[in-house]
């Protein structure tokens, strides 16, 4: 029992000491600098847990935006989806190319996708869903074949090559964002939900299929799922096709992105960090030739 007063009295000397100090107006700011020179640095963050970073990231987000006058919970999900985005894998290299040409009343495109993900915490393994999906007007009577159409699917997980299988699944389209098509086409698992691949390191995947739309469907759009170090488009077309590329994105500026245009074939090129949810739109204008003609 004496040796718990004991203690209790250091104790309580220790504190009242350090109070005292504390209480010197240059001595408490003296080590409240101190502290958060400590707190900041890079060697102090390091010995925290994923967990305590996520904290402590957390806690600073609200406080440097807390003036932004956005509401609680709207801040919330801005501050989750950022947060979320740095932890998924990394596209090193997204690249498609696209050729296309009018026949008739349609507009055939061939398409070859590639893509290549790096984890950069190769301690967790990564989900992904590598699920494709599109929208087409399938006309009573037609065949779903001749308006979509897959060519080939490789997976490389970690570098090995692996056999996956897919389907591809039609359905009505009833999502209103896209009520000018009638079909929604899903490229899938045989499950028919999300295509999900894990991976620990890399994954690479290189998709070909080709599709049939209307020839009055003259616009493509791209977007990016992951945030992208590389990006490339090229399209072609018909040589009485002119080509008009437009690339959209936060945080990059117009002279980062490389267009080169001869009419009829267009690349975009973008080799900056670009975030989920930006890409590329692409339209397509045909050439009047009677028009042409008349002016001659």
């Amino acid at each position: 029992s004496k040796g718990l007063l004991s203690a209790i009295g250091q104790t309580f000397i220790a504190s009242s000491t350090i109070s005292l100090f504390l209480a010197i107006k240059s001595i408490r700011d003296y080590f409240l600098t101190l502290l958060a020179e400590v707190m900041t640095g890079k060697k102090f963050m390091s010995i925290l847990s994923p967990t305590q970073l996520d904290v402590l990231h957390d806690s600073c987000h609200y406080i440097i935006c807390r003036g932004a006058d956005l509401h609680e919970d709207r801040l919330h999900e801005v501050n989750n989806r950022y947060h979320l985005m740095f932890k998924e894998p990394f596209c090193e290299e997204m690249r498609e190319s696209i050729d296309c040409h009018f026949e008739g009343n349609y507009i055939i495109k061939k398409f070859r996708n590639y893509f290549y993900l790096k984890n950069h915490n190769a301690d967790i393994p990564q989900k992904v869903d590598i699920a494709q999906k599109y929208f087409l007007n399938i006309p009573n009577g037609g065949t779903n074949a001749d308006y979509f159409k897959m060519d080939s699917l490789s997976i490389e997980i970690d570098g090995v090559p692996t056999q996956i299988n897919y389907i591809i699944n039609f359905e009505e389209n009833n999502r209103s964002n896209y009520n000018n098509y009638n079909t929604f086409v899903h490229v899938t698992n045989e499950q028919k939900d999300d295509f999900i691949v894990s991976f620990r390191k890399t994954l690479k995947v290189e998709i070909a299929f080709s599709s049939k739309v209307e020839k009055t469907d003259v616009s493509y759009t791209k977007r990016l799922r992951y945030p992208t170090k590389s990006f490339i488009l090229n399209f072609s077309a018909d040589k009485n096709v002119v080509i008009v590329p437009q690339f959209f994105g936060g945080f990059i500026n117009r002279e980062e992105i490389i267009t080169t245009n001869n009419g009829s074939n267009m690349t975009i090129e973008c080799n900056k960090l670009a975030l989920p949810g930006s890409g590329a739109i692409v339209v397509l204008n045909k050439k009047e030739s009677n028009r042409n003609n008349s002016k001659k």
